[in-house]
């Protein structure tokens, strides 16, 4: 069995997705196959230059036939292989570390008890910090809330379940979905900070505002509901609508979305001892 595929989920971005590849291959990937380009319905010209420049290099490539969103796109790449470990990479964005896949597979073959770990992200042109807020220090160990989706690893075989994300959280905090099972299977989620990847996104459609917090409120809220006890549905939707508040966000606009994603359910649940345990590392705020 293979240790490591790498996947990345394209849309319309056909440079940013040659130049994330050839950095892949420039630090540590020898076998094009390992790598899994799942083009998240690109327009028809940008979707033909995606599968040339796969083509040309010997990726794995394969076209949606509509855009399923960051969890979708995600889950039908960790369908498409059965390695150890999968390494999740935005397509704007670059390997910047030497050896980069050497060291992250012996990462975590030499501390089995991390189930997945983002490494350092760093986005020069604007300065933003994507790294994790909810994290503990401990000497060189660095213990995450949650991963962070630009830049992270999964081991796969400790994942209870055969799909990663539900589908229809889209986009936003679908990474808090699989750090909270991976917590709740007894294993750690952790940032590597020594290796780095750097998001190169363009100026002119860099966005961190409403849509992208309203997208984070609102699947935060739901990945609680599906996950945590029945009971403390009370305490979340008060947050919920608290944090909307606090962060200026329409209630109707919030209420359309969260509407549009709330279809699916889980069996899967997070235990109150697992809660507890996380509120300690991290903080009651971070939790619910």
């Amino acid at each position: 069995m293979k240790k490591l595929a790498v996947g990345i989920i394209t849309y319309n971005r056909p440079n940013e997705l040659k130049r994330a590849l050839d950095s892949c291959f420039e630090n540590g990937i020898k076998n094009p196959e390992d790598i899994i380009v799942w083009d998240n319905h690109s327009k028809k010209t940008l979707s033909l230059k995606n599968e040339e420049i796969c083509n040309d290099l010997g990726v794995r490539y394969y076209f949606s036939s509509s855009n399923l969103g960051v969890a979708g796109g995600r889950n039908k790449i960790w369908d498409l292989d059965d390695s150890d470990y999968v390494f999740f990479l935005d397509d704007d964005a670059i390997i910047s570390s030497k050896d980069f896949f050497k060291n992250i597979v012996e990462y975590m073959e030499s501390n089995p008890i991390v189930g997945a770990a983002s490494v350092n992200i760093d986005e020069p042109e604007t300065g933003v910090d994507h790294n994790s807020k909810e994290r503990k220090q401990d000497g060189d160990k660095i213990v995450t809330l949650a991963y962070i989706g630009g830049a992270h690893i999964l081991r796969r075989h400790a994942y209870p379940m055969k799909r990663l994300y539900p589908n229809n959280l889209i986009f936003g905090s679908e990474e808090l979905y699989a750090s909270l099972v991976y917590w709740q299977e007894g294993y750690e989620v952790r940032e590597i900070s020594k290796l780095n990847v750097t998001h190169l996104p363009k100026k002119q459609i860099v966005s961190y505002g409403k849509e992208r917090d309203l997208c984070i409120i609102v699947n935060s809220y739901i990945v609680k509901k599906m996950l945590y006890p029945k009971y403390m549905r009370i305490i979340l939707k008060c947050l919920y609508c608290i944090r909307l508040y606090k962060n200026k966000i329409d209630v109707l606009d919030a209420n359309r979305t969260l509407k549009s994603r709330k279809n699916e359910r889980t069996l899967y649940k997070i235990r109150l001892k697992t809660i507890m345990y996380l509120m300690k590392l991290f903080g009651v705020r971070s939790l619910i």
